[in-house]
């Protein structure tokens, strides 16, 4: 510490150490900025490390892309050798997946591969393979950016032949090609297989061959064994997905996509893109959490996967008051505040405030005091956000809980703060149709559970507000109006996915939702046309969808034909996310039948999973490996299950079922718990009051308002639930401006 590298690089804190370095924490005096410092042992004296420490530093300065880390500088330092890169906050998403065991949801796990293909296609284009592609080697940063790091072990194609040694196994084994197996010359589509390892592993919580196998069997898998799809392992993603990802994993390189850019075009083209951490708050689909997995833990991390050893810290500068990820709620320490707060409103007292007319009494079966104290908490929230720095999606998130808060009690007050939040959606959106489109969407998402029409109205004004959007950039925008529609209104979804649509995965994907959703108003219909699908995954996929879209209409019909999904894996994977829906639209006795349904099907599950591994244990014995250790490893997995003993098992399929069993049912018990109590609400409110930044004290007080008041039996208010609202004063189309538009052109 305190070390001073070749004149200019300070060494503030090791951040951690492997067999080959060490990295620090550093400070370059030169340019007055914190860099990471990649040191290498003196004790190294390996010729082929040293030339992969060198080969780090060089190939990693060629690459210039916002998805790869940058390198500043290479240099030595009394005969050590040291690199200079950039400094990230943020986490790996081997930490990602930890936390996330089941998976992360579709749309961002496709993102968090897009954004890799896109980044290794720049890497490609200058002929370097990375070749040891996986979690601890992406690095998510605030706001949702990926980073690849670590180029230690990386092939440069125009390089000298000595590089890259025949015989020799490169790589991590859960997520090495076949061909890097084989210690064959390997070349870009090395990179597209570790990807389809990693795009398995981010939807399904594990890489598609396990990770904790014997080396033996995780070659033999990889390199004989055909990957068992993700729908067919219970995963529910689109079809078009399932088969990309069949195809990245294709066992001869030929098979696989052309490129890591084609790649990225289809992935972009499979899911909307999710607009990034500022555009993420009110747009989270209805039973998943508010936020993706990586948001900011800053943790410092140096710009290389590969010398986090037994000493690396686990992350962390967060201050004192700061819970882990950020959230804004009981993390902070109680102060003063609290005590301020400790004297509870008299019933007798008046309402007073800005809020009051016709339709602003205390309704709902709220109590006076409640209503008056919630009033109180929706006040400080409204102050705090206009203290807090612009952010589009931060306005519109904290106006949308408090409307949601007021809606089950103050008419008045819910439509001022509904009308406030789309104020904030149009105007916020900074004179750009797509963000404001997207932010219209998220708004319209959150408010369909309580007040349909209104939700539509609003997608149409974001429909209006992409107009103005050149067609390249209109595509993805348009696509999430579109899904949300079929939810909605399934017909005027259709209609504007035939004007503006062509044919493609996506497209048809999204068809197929509608298709459904229509159909999901004839359910005898419906169930016809299932019964004339010949292929049996495809049959049990379209009726996932179908048991979902049926749901909101009809739970009765829905959780009948969940009988006939498929396996008993698929049955309780879709009756958990019914029992999600139901609990995020306001329906927790739903969502309890669906829940109770689900949990029904667990020891199905397990006896299917304990024959599968007895299966696998009779293949072991008959190739008869390492004397049958492997397969008396499986038939005590298979024991443990039959046993009802599912938490000891150390099945990733069955800790899947049981994941999402408990994400149902924190979701249902969380809808039918009753409201927030004052004594409760008021230490939790003295909490978020001495939080320091603004904007997060206004999203706390808000859902603290809300939990008061969001109990079972609390729904919006009629009066607010069947208005419409009104559409914005002038046309969408006239309050956003694009320079194709300004002259005539693309119009859609």
């Amino acid at each position: 510490m305190g070390d001073l590298l070749a004149g200019r690089y300070r060494l503030d804190r090791r951040l951690g150490a492997g067999g080959m370095g060490e990295v620090w924490r550093g400070h370059d005096l030169a340019l007055d900025r914190a860099v990471a410092v990649k040191v290498l042992l003196d004790a190294v004296t390996n010729e082929e490390v040293i030339a992969r420490f060198r080969r780090e530093a060089t190939i990693g300065a060629r690459l210039q892309h916002p998805g790869i880390t940058v390198v500043h500088d290479v240099g030595q330092h009394e005969g050590r050798l040291f690199i200079v890169m950039e400094l990230l906050s943020g986490e790996d998403l081997a930490a990602v997946l930890d936390r996330e065991r089941g998976g992360l949801a579709p749309d961002l796990a496709v993102e968090l591969a897009a954004q890799t293909a896109e980044a290794l296609a720049a890497a490609h284009e200058r002929s370097v393979v990375h070749r040891d592609l996986k979690p601890p080697n992406l690095f998510l940063l605030p706001g949702g950016r990926l980073k690849i790091c670590d180029f230690g072990i990386a092939y440069s194609a125009d390089a000298t032949a000595g590089w890259t040694v025949t015989g020799r196994i490169f790589g991590t084994p859960p997520y090495m090609a076949p061909e890097q197996w084989r210690g064959e010359r390997v070349d870009a589509r090395c990179d597209l297989y570790a990807l389809g390892c990693v795009l398995y592993a981010l939807l399904s919580g594990a890489p598609p061959f396990g990770s904790s196998e014997p080396l033996y069997v995780l070659m033999r898998r990889h390199v004989e064994d055909v990957p068992l799809s993700l729908r067919e392992a219970g995963v529910a993603v689109a079809p078009d997905l399932d088969r990309l990802v069949l195809a990245l994993l294709a066992k001869d390189p030929a098979d696989r996509p052309e490129s890591a850019a084609a790649v990225a075009e289809a992935l972009r083209a499979l899911v909307a893109p999710p607009g990034g951490a500022e555009e993420s708050g009110p747009g989270a689909a209805p039973g998943r959490e508010p936020a993706p997995p990586g948001t900011p833990t800053d943790r410092e991390r140096p710009a290389t996967g590969g010398t986090r050893g037994p000493g690396a810290p686990a992350g962390g500068e967060q201050g004192p008051g700061t819970p882990p990820g950020g959230t804004p709620d009981a993390g902070a320490p109680a102060g003063a505040a609290a005590d301020r707060e400790a004297a509870t409103p008299r019933p007798e007292q008046p309402a007073t405030g800005g809020e009051q007319g016709p339709e602003a009494s205390v309704g709902g079966g709220i109590a006076v005091g409640v209503g008056e104290f919630v009033r109180g908490l929706l006040r400080e929230a409204e102050g705090d956000l206009r203290e807090a720095p612009p952010s589009p999606a931060a306005r519109v998130e904290v106006l949308a809980v408090a409307a949601d808060a007021a809606a089950r009690f103050d008419a008045g007050l819910a439509h001022r703060l509904l009308a406030d939040a789309e104020l904030a959606a149009r105007s916020d959106g900074d004179n750009d149709g797509a963000r404001a489109a997207r932010l219209l969407t998220g708004l319209a998402r959150d408010v369909a559970p309580h007040a349909p029409a209104r939700a539509v109205r609003l997608l149409t004004e974001a429909h209006q507000a992409l107009f103005t959007v050149s067609a390249a950039d209109r595509q993805a925008p348009l696509r999430a109006v579109a899904e949300e529609l079929a939810r909605l209104a399934p017909e005027r979804a259709a209609q504007l996915t035939g004007y503006h649509f062509a044919d493609g995965p996506a497209e048809n994907r999204l068809r197929a939702l509608i298709a459904t959703a229509v159909a999901a108003a004839r359910p005898e219909e419906a169930e016809r046309r299932l019964a004339r699908i010949q292929d049996a995954g495809a049959r049990a996929a379209a009726t996932y969808d179908l048991v979902l879209a049926l749901a909101p209409r009809d739970l009765d019909a829905a959780l009948r034909l969940s009988e006939r999904t498929g396996s008993a894996g698929a049955r309780l994977l879709v009756l958990c996310q019914v029992a999600r829906d139901r609990a995020a639209a306001g329906d927790p006795a739903g969502g309890a039948r669906a829940l109770e349904q689900a949990e029904a099907e667990l020891p199905e599950v397990l006896e299917e999973r304990a024959a599968w591994l007895h299966e696998e244990a009779a293949r072991e014995d008959v190739a008869g490996r390492l004397g049958g250790a492997g397969a008396e490893r499986l038939r005590t997995r298979a024991v443990a299950l039959l046993g009802r003993r599912p938490g000891t098992a150390g099945d990733e399929k069955a800790d899947h079922a049981l994941a999402s069993l408990a994400a149902a049912r924190d979701l249902v018990e969380q809808g039918a718990r009753p409201a927030l109590d004052p004594v409760r609400a008021r230490t939790r409110a003295g909490r978020a009051r001495e939080l320091p930044d603004p904007a997060d004290r206004a999203r706390a007080l808000a859902r603290i308002a809300r939990d008061c008041v969001a109990a079972a039996d609390a729904p919006w208010l009629a009066a607010v639930a069947d208005d419409p609202g009104r559409m914005a004063e002038r046309p969408a189309a006239q309050q956003f401006a694009c320079p194709a538009q300004r002259k005539g052109a693309d119009r859609p």
